[in-house]
């Protein structure tokens, strides 16, 4: 993996310099880092161009959706012309909103990186070129910390390293994505509690095992999900048990946070832990000089021939990192239902958001395709099969609505579709889905209206419009073909349309009801004749007029429109014209 890296300077933009021979000497020196398993390629430039200029070159390469986008921007204050340039470009970089996510670290000495302006104008980060008395202080080090901490650079963990704690790599280059393992790795990186939060399925597993590579401990990955069934046996197994604690304990037996001892302990589903287990869990927020967390197991120590004072419970300790993960609102829980502890809640440490797929769709590929391989290998024998897809199969997925499953919907595409394979295909359609997956469809007529709601990364307003009302009429002629071949002529030479024929065409689901029926053909006509008023303040009414006129030009959709009117139909639900 190779990490992109631009670096605005006077003196180290000069290629070939003595100054960026010794900054290239500097950063990428004997100091090695087993955390940090990718390429950087540097781009230098000395910022003479000017600002627009400067802007359009850093645009460039943020807006694209591929790996070259930029992971970080070293920015030098002093330049010839300006005493503080680099403020300027600064100030100009943070004004324009398709930037502001770019990260900006400034590359000055150490007078200048004390200067309130750039905490003023959102700096993300300052390395240091050199002392006040002209020594310099750049080292690989110092560079590699402002990479993790301030870069957004992809999972670039080894195998080896995955194995160690049964993750898997965090595929994506999102910026919602990137911004997500940053905050992780500085999360890992200070060694802080913190709590995990998004929807189902989106990985906030295997987002902690990233968080425990990143802190650097050596200990175990532990995880353990709550579940409010049974809080006496939730407590034991959590905290653990001393001998003949209750009926069958014949031995003592070390908790899970005593296996998690030097390591990072993941309680997933913190929202299930029932009230009394609650109370327990609040001496883990605190800790002794030597960074321990003491608890007690269940029962007493059994101490025979001892004083009375030495027969109460002794407590165990454990050190090791504490992270949460959820997909309730917390806060939610704590204020208005009163159903999880304030105290706890607060105690629970530093919150990283982890995207939804609906958030990052230009990772849905990628994601895909690895999921695919990975459940292809076993079935044909190869440690790295690499399958063909075919486009309009990515082209589906990304369209679809991920707001239940997220990945792990996904994965259950990709499990389908291994098992299409592995029959003898040559690549993957949409005809390698089963009818499980293909349930998803009934999605396909709402779910990427809604998408397209949401701002793209790097994209125009107009462009944005465009694509949507593109992708109207595209579902249109989707819905069209359908109806046509679900055609009947009777005896009077009028033409009736099977509404719930063609939706089980469309859906693949034979299954499909009429409400269904109705459902999905309804969602795309009142998008075209009853647009929100986000896309008819943005596209303009005439181009809506321009689309409703091609649409009552084709016969198949024209009788569709009585769908608007909310009236049902009869029992075969058929439309006449």
């Amino acid at each position: 993996m190779t990490e992109s890296v631009l670096v605005i300077d006077d003196q180290i933009g000069v290629n070939d310099s003595p100054e960026q021979r010794a900054f290239l000497h500097s950063v990428a020196g004997p100091n090695y880092d087993p955390r940090l398993e990718c390429n950087v390629e540097f781009s230098f430039c000395t910022g003479n161009e000017g600002i627009d200029h400067l802007l359009h070159m850093i645009d460039s390469r943020w807006r694209t959706q591929c790996d070259q986008r930029w992971a970080l921007v070293l920015l030098d204050v002093r330049f010839p012309d300006s005493e503080f340039f680099g403020f300027e470009i600064l100030s100009a970089i943070r004004h324009l909103p398709r930037l502001s996510g770019i990260p900006v670290v400034i590359l000055s000495s150490e007078d200048v990186l004390k200067s309130s302006t750039a905490s003023r104008l959102r700096a993300d980060g300052y390395l240091p070129k050199a002392d006040a008395d002209g020594e310099p202080l750049l080292n690989t080090e110092r560079f590699n910390r402002a990479l993790w901490v301030n870069g957004l650079i992809g999972d670039c963990r080894t195998e080896l390293q995955l194995a160690r704690t049964a993750g898997k790599l965090l595929r994506g280059r999102s910026v919602p994505h990137l911004e997500c393992l940053r905050a992780a790795r500085r999360l890992g990186l200070a060694d802080q509690d913190g709590l995990l939060g998004g929807e189902s399925g989106v990985g906030k597993t295997q987002l902690a095992s990233y968080i425990h590579h990143w802190s650097g401990r050596n200990g175990r990955y532990v995880t353990w999900s709550a579940n409010a069934s049974n809080p006496d046996i939730e407590q034991t197994r959590l905290f653990g048990n001393w001998e003949f604690a209750y009926t069958g304990a014949g031995r003592a037996r070390p908790g899970l946070l005593e296996q998690a001892h030097q390591g990072t302990f993941f309680l997933d589903e913190i929202a299930n832990v029932p009230p009394s287990l609650q109370g327990a869990l609040l001496s883990l927020r605190d800790k002794d000089r030597e960074g321990r967390r003491h608890f007690f197991r269940l029962g007493s120590p059994n101490r025979k021939g001892k004083s009375r004072e030495q027969l109460y419970p002794e407590d165990v300790s454990s050190d090791f990192l504490f992270l949460s993960g959820t997909n309730e609102d917390l806060e939610r829980l704590t204020h208005e239902q009163n159903t999880f502890r304030s105290d706890l809640f607060y105690g629970l440490g530093h919150s990283v958001y982890c995207p939804p797929l609906n958030q990052r769709r230009e990772d849905i590929g990628p994601i895909f395709h690895a999921l695919l391989n990975e459940a292809v290998s076993p079935l044909v024998n190869e440690a790295r099969a690499h399958v063909p897809v075919h486009p309009e199969v990515l082209d589906y997925l990304e369209s679809l609505d991920w707001s239940q499953g997220n990945i792990r919907e996904l994965a259950r595409f990709a499990n389908a579709a291994a098992q299409h394979f592995s029959k003898g295909f040559d690549q993957i359609g949409l005809e390698a889905f089963d009818d499980r997956c293909r349930r998803a469809r009934l999605r396909v007529g709402r779910a990427p209206i809604a998408a397209l709601q949401v701002p793209l990364t790097g994209s125009e307003p107009g462009e944005l419009v465009a694509r949507h009302l593109q992708h109207l009429k595209s579902q249109a002629e989707r819905i069209a073909s359908a109806l046509e071949r679900c055609r009947r002529v009777s005896r009077d030479g009028s033409r009736t349309y099977n509404y719930t024929g063609a939706a089980k065409w469309l859906l693949n689901d034979d299954r499909a009801t009429p409400t269904d029926a109705r459902r999905l053909l309804r969602s795309v006509i009142q998008e075209i004749f009853r647009p929100s008023r986000y896309w008819l303040n943005a596209a303009g009414p005439e181009c809506f007029r321009e689309l409703q006129a091609w649409f009552d030009s084709c016969p198949q959709l024209r009788a569709t429109r009585k769908l608007l009117d909310g009236r049902k139909s009869g029992p075969q639900d058929r439309g006449r014209q």
